[in-house]
């Protein structure tokens, strides 16, 4: 705030002044005339024009003058050239105290506010006495931080004098008391003025408007209304910058029709102010209403409407309006495109962002860091990485939010590696990370699950005095956690000298997703006893933590704890409950849940179908789906699924197809899992030629896929077909496991193909490396015993390269059942026992052997000590 002693100018002809200087060369003129020249030119900030004049008064001798030499001053300062005004001054021959205020006014505009308040000790060393304009302006020097101490000093000198009460003084003490948050000096001076012109209320309301204390700075201005002061453009503006939060709308609305009444909401100042007061307090009608007000809106305006919308969330309507500024001729700056990036969120609107960066370049505006850094930001909102990486390289000057901002894009797109590696480039340019920079690398590491890096961020934390900011911490918990390293998550978590739900909750998701239930329930009860109230993503995670059986008095405990919340009638909470009584083996208790449920999406509806898939309830599975279909709700893949696998438990090949055709009309792609699924639902009900039509559509087939096809040929009698597929299988590169191979010797079982058996039998061991398991054995023993080759399964037996076990040497006892060999029976039987000595079935078949024996020869045999218990089996005959 600087003073001058001025009246108001009348509009200038600016071709007529110019015309005027241009022939003052050779022609001799009067003072008065040269004075008037001067004013014109300060009043038009004709710079151009006043330094020709300055040059006629030089090359004239007239700069001797005093008048003319201050009128100089003035035209340079009103024309913003505090350089030209500091030069001026020197070159005056003869200075008064408007001389030197000029020269302070100078040097403050200028930035030097030391070299101001030296001016005006000089001033008094040279034996010119202050007056009020000149301590007006010194005071008002002395606003910025570290010249209170001269501001003081200047108002003792100020007590006593003259213009101790001088309004323009007071005025400036207020102010410079209030820009140091003094606010009860500033309101002392203030109540001590005899008299207040407008300039004395406007600066005590923006002293509290400053520090917020909105309240103060309203009353000042109901007080300034009633004692008859009019508010100007400068009043409103910082009243209405005021109000800040919706709860300030009806003041807002007063002000509104207060500027109404003086007839100022025309004014494209005062428009603007009311556009953004209202973006603020989120009433965009009113805005529009302000905005509509100005026939001829500016940049600014336009902006400040766009700005608004955006802060709302109404992004269609920001970029409608911008559409409208291009179309009426606006010339969009670079806020205007930053606060148009900002809308750019949705999908489909990558092309908006390619065509400000179009015009952008155009304007020859890529050099602004806010609208370029805003462009970084949106090109990788939409995952447009390529783009967002050419703007970063491009960029001259990168500040540290231009590099957190590429962070993010890698890190939310999956490029964790490269997130981490370009944070070491920030490092390594020694560019000072921010609190989000951090935070995004700490993302990106627990993505990448590179816990190294992410101790080396915990110690630069630690070194900054960082460790302790709660969303740095959660993060250290979070990446600790997905690094599997829960000790040291836990050692963050126990230091955090502050929790919030979000770090709970992280905490406890990380025990519950690696197993540790009882932990992470022990930090549910922790919790809830530090008086922290769950939100929807903290019961989710609670209710994940209830894994089992052993759990179900804590979900009961749960159920009962959202039974007295609004989170009752959560559907994503009530949906987690469904799921955890499925886990608990629940399902009755489940199903209560989900029919309680006044509303249900497609997840709760996918949640009953897995409970019921976990308990083999399939016939229920396939109720449900029909009530699914019935409500309009089409499952979801995972249900579908399921739905597939309950259709083949109960051979419903109705529901079966019903459920292909969801997937062929809901544009489902087929992946393996799913393929697999119908796969196994056509086969198990009949339908072979459907089942391998789906077999060949599949594209990523597994080792389950052709164990699936071959198992379903091999059922219904193909041995042909089972052969065939073993060996696409091989030459399409799939490695067969041991799944595979029971499925082809059991075919070679059952139709006693014993060559192609051995075969397939002796590949597995020979060619796979592989060891027989129980099952192959089973395989080929029953094979050969069917055929009637029993002396060549126990052979094969006895040149297995593992120990067969009890219940392969049961087996081939069995296939001995009615004949009387008993020296082989008893063999064989031995070496069944010594396997398992609490097996009794060897015992009741070699008894079997013996009956056989005494029915044909007329007595029984009696050879080793197991005889005596197969002799008292016999004692039934």
């Amino acid at each position: 705030m600087f003073i001058f002693r001025c009246k108001q100018e009348v509009p200038v002809d600016c071709h007529k002044l110019k015309e005027t200087i241009a022939l003052l060369d050779g022609h001799e003129t009067g003072l008065k005339f040269l004075s008037s020249l001067l004013q014109k030119c300060s009043a038009a900030k004709e710079l151009l024009e006043g330094k020709k004049l300055h040059c006629y008064l030089q090359k004239n001798g007239l700069l001797k003058n005093l008048l003319l030499g201050n009128h100089l001053l003035r035209m340079y300062l009103s024309c913003g050239s505090s350089e030209d005004a500091i030069a001026c001054f020197y070159s005056l021959h003869e200075k008064n105290g408007f001389s030197w205020n000029s020269l302070i006014t100078a040097h403050a505009r200028d930035g030097q506010y030391q070299k101001a308040i030296c001016v005006f000790y000089r001033m008094q060393c040279e034996g010119f006495l202050p007056d009020e304009f000149v301590f007006a302006s010194v005071v008002s020097a002395c606003t910025k931080r570290a010249t209170i101490t001269y501001g003081k000093h200047i108002h003792t000198q100020i007590l006593g004098n003259e213009v101790e009460f001088s309004v323009p003084v007071l005025n400036a003490l207020a102010n410079m008391y209030a820009c140091h948050n003094s606010i009860t000096v500033a309101r002392k001076l203030f109540d001590q003025m005899l008299h207040r012109n407008v300039v004395s209320w406007t600066c005590m309301i923006s002293a509290y408007a400053r520090i917020g204390q909105c309240e103060d700075a309203h009353s000042l201005h109901v007080r300034m209304c009633q004692e008859v002061a009019l508010p100007n453009r400068v009043t409103y503006s910082i009243l209405l910058d005021a109000c800040l939060t919706p709860d300030c709308l009806v003041r807002g609305r007063q002000l509104h029709a207060c500027i109404t009444t003086c007839n100022l909401h025309f004014d494209i100042i005062m428009a603007t102010s009311l556009v953004i007061m209202y973006g603020k307090c989120g009433t965009l009608e009113d805005a529009f209403k302000a905005f509509a007000c100005v026939k001829d809106q500016n940049t600014i305006m336009w902006t400040a409407m766009i700005c608004a919308c955006t802060k709302q969330g109404n992004f269609n309507t920001a970029l409608l309006i911008y559409n409208n500024m291009l179309q009426e001729g606006g010339l969009p700056d670079t806020v205007t495109y930053s606060s148009v990036l900002d809308s750019c969120i949705a999908k489909g609107t990558l092309k908006i962002v390619r065509q400000i960066h179009a015009a952008l370049v155009v304007n020859t505006l890529p050099c602004d860091i806010i609208a370029t850094t805003s462009l970084l930001n949106m090109y990788g909102h939409h995952g447009s990485l390529e783009d967002a990486s050419f703007i970063f390289d491009e960029m001259k000057q990168r500040t540290p939010s231009a590099w957190t901002s590429m962070i993010a894009s890698y890190t939310q797109h999956g490029k964790s590696k490269e997130a981490i590696q370009l944070y070491v480039h920030m490092v390594m340019d020694g560019i000072p990370s921010e609190i989000m920079t951090f935070w995004r690398v700490l993302d990106a590491c627990a993505d990448q699950g590179s816990v190294i890096e992410g101790r080396l961020i915990h110690v630069v934390l630690v070194e900054n005095g960082l460790e302790c900011n709660l969303s740095l911490a959660t993060a250290l918990v979070v990446m600790y956690s997905k690094c599997e390293e829960l000790e040291e998550g836990h050692y963050v978590f126990n230091h955090m000298q502050e929790k919030n739900l979000t770090s709970w909750t992280a905490m406890i998701s990380a025990y519950a997703q690696f197993g540790a239930d009882m932990e992470a329930l022990f930090l549910v009860d922790e919790m809830l006893q530090e008086g922290m109230l769950p939100n929807t993503i903290a019961y989710v995670c609670f209710l994940t933590a209830c894994v089992d059986e052993a759990h179900i008095n804590k979900a009961l405990q749960m159920h009962t704890s959202i039974s007295h919340t609004e989170f009752l009638h959560d559907v994503v909470v009530m949906t987690a409950l469904v799921s955890v009584y499925g886990k608990c083996g629940r399902p009755d208790e489940a199903r209560r849940v989900f029919d309680f449920m006044n509303v249900k999406n497609v997840v709760s509806w996918n949640a009953m179908v897995a409970v019921y898939h976990k308990c083999g309830y399939n016939d229920k599975i396939l109720n449900l789906l029909e009530k699914m279909l019935s409500v309009g709700i089409i499952p979801g893949r995972i249900s579908l699924v399921c739905i597939l696998d309950a259709c083949s438990s109960e051979i419903s090949l109705s529901k079966g197809e019903q459920a292909h055709l969801l997937i062929v009309k809901g544009g489902y792609d087929v992946d393996t899992d799913m393929g697999n699924a119908i796969l196994n639902m056509y086969g198990k009900c009949g339908r072979l030629k459907d089942a391998h039509e789906v077999f060949n559509q599949i594209h990523d087939l597994d080792v389950i896929s052709w164990n699936t096809i071959i198992g379903i040929w091999g059922r219904h009698g193909h041995p042909g077909v089972v052969f065939s597929l073993f060996d696409e299988m091989l030459l399409k590169g799939h490695s067969p496991d041991n799944i595979t191979y029971v499925a082809v010797l059991s075919v070679c079982s059952h139709y006693g193909l014993i060559s192609e058996g051995v075969h397939y039998f002796n590949f597995l061991m020979k060619d796979y490396n592989m060891a027989p398991t129980a099952e192959h054995c089973h395989c080929m023993i029953y094979m050969f015993t069917r055929a009637g080759q029993m002396q060549e399964g126990e052979s094969f037996l006895q040149t297995l390269p593992i120990q067969p076990s009890s219940v392969t040497w049961t087996s081939l006892l069995n296939s001995f059942k009615g004949l009387p060999d008993f020296d082989r029976g008893e063999y064989i039987a031995q070496h069944a026992i010594e396997l398992d000595e609490e097996n009794a079935s060897p015992y009741v078949m070699l008894s079997n052997i013996y009956a056989a024996w005494r029915d044909e020869v007329g007595y029984l045999p009696y050879s080793s000590c197991i005889c005596e218990v197969s002799y008292n089996t016999i004692s039934n005959y």
